[in-house]
């Protein structure tokens, strides 16, 4: 039979079927899930510009000695007394002498640093006075008490006196105690915060080289 090669080589020459494809057994990766939305931080609200220099010195001296007292851990209340030439702040509070220290030391290097602190970016100047259990009050009587006791020592021996390295609200005392004797004279020596006061014979001082 011709045809039957002819009907063979036929059907081997037909295409083989397409083979179908079986789905791949591997599970696809999840998408990514979105990320979750970040809400926006607050705004700080800043304060204004300047208000401290704004602020009368005496609440920002109590509010600077408040500050030192509560790193001091010392519940102690502050109160305020001012004059047109200083302010007084007076601590309240059971134990104030543990912040008077030998001779007052402490309550002066409080005092040291409140005055710095108040004054640094205030253009008004006033004399800040820190006080607790009438302190400053003890020690100005001594104080003008040792002075008229110098006074009298320089009138009898007709030789100046020095008195110790003093802060300069302490030198005022002196000063003032003995400003309406005209046999003597009072003077600052030294330089720095502490300095010393020299009371002198009236004819000594008026034979000084003036400065």
């Amino acid at each position: 039979d011709l045809d039957a090669p002819f009907e063979l080589l036929k059907e081997e020459a037909e295409p083989a079927p397409p083979v179908r494809e079986e789905p791949s057994a591997t599970t696809p990766a999840p998408a990514p899930e979105p990320a979750p939305a970040v809400s926006p931080a607050p705004e700080v609200s800043e304060a204004p510009a300047g208000k401290e220099e704004h602020e009368p010195l005496a609440q920002r001296a109590k509010s600077i000695l408040e500050g030192i007292l509560q790193r001091m851990y010392l519940d102690f209340t502050v109160s305020v007394e001012e004059t047109p030439d200083t302010i007084v702040l007076t601590i309240n509070g059971d134990g104030g002498g543990l912040l008077i220290g030998k001779r007052g030391q402490n309550l002066d290097a409080i005092q040291y640093i409140v005055n710095n602190a108040a004054t640094k970016i205030h253009d008004e100047r006033k004399l800040i006075i820190v006080d607790t259990e009438s302190y400053r009050q003890r020690r100005e009587d001594s104080l003008n008490a040792l002075a008229r006791e110098f006074a009298e020592k320089v009138r009898k021996t007709r030789k100046p006196v020095t008195v110790g390295h003093m802060n300069a609200h302490d030198r005022r005392i002196i000063h003032l105690a003995l400003q309406n004797d005209d046999t003597i004279v009072t003077k600052s020596r030294g330089e720095g915060e502490y300095r010393k006061i020299v009371i002198l014979p009236a004819r000594i001082a008026n034979r000084e080289p003036r400065t």
